[in-house]
């Protein structure tokens, strides 16, 4: 009802568009702050269940509302530089783009774990994400290139099967651009509802926990490193 995406869809005059999504505004930036919440209450679950087996849903739910702020804050900047990084890379043409989006992107990945295992200064969160990103730079940069890689790949993949049963619809479409507004009616289907939810469900939880991972890796590196150093001073003297 407030999120029409056959209206979306069947548009293509850009005025009209604005329209349409200045009418959706307020129901879409409520999507997008349930779904950060369930992003960072997954992302803390993920963290502390193992740890403790006392610690449920609503626990991660209760402490992930106290980073909601902050981690919003530190999206926006991050998203600037990001940005930033992008158009620097673009310079350096396709090569560029490539390498500074993951760069970025793994600085990301970074920031939710750092936020709910080591506080929530926004600065401090920015700074361990770059130092922790650097341990073991190349080797971090290769695995988050797979994994986006595979995450692609699933996602088509996915999204193949799950209209396999409208492909009457798509084909129409393809056939008949002007009766796209009605063949594109599947999306509200309640089937293809539950099947696009499975999938998400599916997919979801993949950057969570990957991003864990490297974060526990980078501190496992980080502690190690002091420990030879402590090690090496001691030897020393």
């Amino acid at each position: 009802k407030y999120v029409d995406m056959n209206a979306l869809q069947a548009t293509s005059d850009p005025e009209e568009l604005m329209l349409i999504f200045n009418d959706m505004v307020v129901p879409l930036m409520l999507i997008f702050l349930v779904n950060l919440l369930f992003y960072m209450v997954l992302n803390h679950y993920i963290i502390h269940s193992p740890l403790d087996e006392n610690h449920n849903f609503f626990h991660s739910m209760r402490q992930s509302l106290n980073l909601v702020f902050p981690y919003l804050v530190t999206m926006v900047l991050f998203l600037f530089a990001a940005s930033l990084a992008v158009l620097i890379g673009l310079s350096l043409l396709i090569v560029g783009v490539f390498f500074t989006s993951l760069y970025m992107f793994s600085i990301f990945l970074l920031l939710l774990p750092i936020f709910i295992v080591e506080g929530n200064s926004i600065g401090s969160a920015i700074s361990r994400s770059i130092k922790l990103t650097h341990n073991g730079f190349w080797k971090n940069l290769g695995w988050i290139a797979v994994v986006v890689l595979v995450y692609m790949v699933a996602s088509l993949l996915l999204s193949a099967v799950i209209t396999i049963p409208f492909a009457g619809n798509i084909l129409k479409t393809l056939l008949d651009p002007d009766s796209a507004a009605t063949a594109v009616a599947y999306t509200s289907n309640p089937i293809y509802l539950f099947l696009s939810a499975a999938a998400s469900a599916l997919l979801t939880p993949v950057f969570p926990i990957f991003g864990t991972i490297l974060y526990l890796n980078g501190r496992v590196k980080e502690e190690t490193s002091n420990r030879d150093i402590e090690k090496s001073n001691s030897t020393e003297y």
